[in-house]
């Protein structure tokens, strides 16, 4: 009895355990996206997209997510871009945007296969990630380029600039009768058929050498060299430019017969004009200002910033706001050279403060553009051994040490970089265009991040043949990628590049 009693006792004792158990709750299924309590990450679409055959190099790379992804997981090890064809490493900045924007300010260049990957190290913001790394690869589009005018020789130093509406204007000069010419194109300037035909701004011994500006109302400006008036002239327009009847012209400086080589030109938010020259009698840089209808000559006021001697052959000038910033090539020694202006006339030499940027390299054609932050990017032709400087400043850059330079470009103490252009982008992006006489070619350069070594740059030729290439000036391109004006077949042509 007492053994049937225990079988049947601990029988019980069971069914009581049972009962028990089922009054607490079922375990949950394992779950999603790799544990955690989350669900897969999902890429929803990617800009270029998958397999795209001609996107833009200038803009950055997108992808989108389904969900909210952690900040900190969005890294150049989680967001790769790499050449499809070699594997080559694309320098970058990544970022996410409102939640579940990736982004890649990325260096790419023109037609050219990429391979983008997003990894599974990506986060969402309940920690699920992508069940497998997701890829895809796009072709950047190659750059247009054509005859923009032929049927003469033309020389000197051209000139391109950008409007608040994305147009186009152009100037340059014939060397045969020294006529200077002006040409504009609204859009779609990568088809010749949109640049309207040349118009003769000025005839005879002239435009040797220009500068070309656009202001926010769409004002164009004009700054060359007549080596007959032997001055230098203004020229403005702000409509119907394809027309001389609407143009005024002045003279903003005549002190010397020299006066004018090498003009550039900035213009400030307000519409006032500020231009660098070199007088070719005195041997230094002069300054020009004028602060509204500048068609008029007494409404032009100029200075000297650096007496030199042998300073401002050439020069670059930009406006950062009200401040005045110059780049200009030291002959004398063998340096190039910045100096800056805060005061409201910068006439006087002693409202510039003055530094140099290298120093015994030669220093010449200088090329500025400013980006965020303050960023002063400069580009250059180091005479001394033939070869492509780029330099950059964002403070106290009247201080030779608050210079980062370096090589860009070489080739077996070639020329290269002798002549050049450059822009920088809202995201920080470099993009530059130069001469390679060593390999007979023009060149394309751009860095995305941390453009003071040579290793983040990445380089594509944008044209190359049996005639050389000069004078290369640049603007930000409709996609943001550059539009170039240059010289092709030895001066035979004047070429645009998009």
């Amino acid at each position: 009895m007492s053994s049937q009693w225990n079988r049947h006792g601990i029988a019980a004792l069971l069914f009581l355990a049972g009962l028990a158990a089922c009054d607490e709750p079922s375990p949950l299924p394992p779950p999603d996206g790799g544990g955690g309590g989350s669900t897969p990450l999902v890429i929803d679409s990617t800009s270029p997209a998958s397999s795209a055959p001609a996107a833009p190099f200038g803009q950055p790379v997108y992808a989108w997510t389904d969900s909210a992804v952690q900040a900190s997981t969005v890294t150049v090890t989680s967001f790769s871009i790499v050449t499809d064809s070699a594997g080559l490493d694309v320098s970058r900045q990544v970022s996410v945007q409102g939640g579940n924007t990736l982004r890649a300010v990325a260096s790419l260049v023109p037609n050219t296969k990429y391979r983008a990957t997003i990894t599974t190290a990506l986060r969402s913001t309940n920690g699920g990630s992508l069940p497998a790394a997701q890829s895809w690869t796009f072709t950047t589009r190659p750059m247009a380029h054509f005859p923009l005018a032929t049927g003469t020789s033309f020389f000197g130093k051209l000139s391109l600039a950008k409007d608040s509406t994305g147009g186009l204007h152009a100037v340059y000069a014939d060397s045969v009768n020294g006529d200077f010419f002006y040409s504009e194109c609204a859009s779609n300037c990568a088809l010749a058929i949109n640049w309207s035909a040349p118009l003769t701004l000025d005839l005879g011994n002239v435009g040797s050498s220009s500068a070309i500006a656009a202001d926010q109302t769409g004002r164009v400006h004009v700054m060359y060299r007549s080596d007959r008036l032997q001055t230098l002239q203004y020229a403005t327009c702000l409509t119907a430019c394809t027309t001389l009847t609407s143009w005024s012209f002045a003279t903003a400086d005549n002190s010397s017969s020299l006066i004018g080589i090498n003009p550039a030109i900035a213009v400030s938010a307000d519409g006032s004009v500020s231009a660098t020259y070199y007088d070719g009698i005195n041997l230094f840089l002069r300054f020009a200002r004028c602060l509204a209808i500048c068609s008029l000559d007494a409404n032009w006021e100029n200075g000297t910033p650096d007496t030199g001697p042998f300073v401002g052959r050439s020069s670059a000038i930009v406006m950062d706001g009200t401040i005045r910033h110059v780049v200009y090539q030291d002959s004398g020694g063998r340096n190039l050279k910045y100096a800056t202006c805060v005061a409201t006339a910068c006439i006087q030499p002693t409202d510039w403060a003055i530094s140099a940027v290298s120093v015994a390299d030669g220093g010449q054609d200088p090329a500025m553009a400013l980006g965020p932050n303050h960023l002063l990017a400069v580009t250059y032709f180091a005479s001394t051994d033939g070869t492509m400087k780029y330099a950059s400043c964002s403070t106290a850059c009247v201080t030779i040490a608050s210079w980062s330079t370096f090589a860009l470009a070489t080739f077996n103490g070639q020329a290269v970089g002798r002549g050049s252009g450059l822009t920088v982008d809202a995201n920080g992006r470099v993009q530059a265009a130069f001469i390679d006489k060593g390999l007979d070619r023009l060149r394309y350069a751009t860095c995305s991040s941390i453009c003071t070594t040579s290793s983040r740059w990445r380089y594509s030729t944008i044209e190359e043949g049996s005639g050389l290439f000069f004078s290369p000036a640049v603007v930000p391109g409709r996609d943001g990628g550059l539009d170039i004006l240059y010289l092709g077949l030895d001066g035979a042509e004047v070429r645009f590049a998009e």
